[in-house]
């Protein structure tokens, strides 16, 4: 059985900024959309529909939303 990884904050922000080309307004952006959503304390299912809902645009699949756990 393989475990999957997972990326937190810090490591899912890195990701993008290494994998997608954005500006620094974009970046702060999803800056700011990361850190609003880890301080909700909500389940981990109502992260990944607002991940979904709120990087919606951006160029990320479902697959790499599903990978962050915040």
């Amino acid at each position: 059985m393989r475990k999957e990884k997972y990326m937190d904050k810090e490591q899912f922000y890195n990701y993008i900024c290494e994998n997608f080309s954005l500006n620094g307004t974009s970046l702060r952006l999803i800056r700011n959309i990361l850190d609003y959503i880890a301080v909700q304390g909500c389940p981990y299912e109502e992260q990944q529909a607002m991940l979904s809902a709120l990087l919606d645009g951006f160029g990320l699949t479902e697959k790499e939303i599903w990978k962050v756990r915040l």
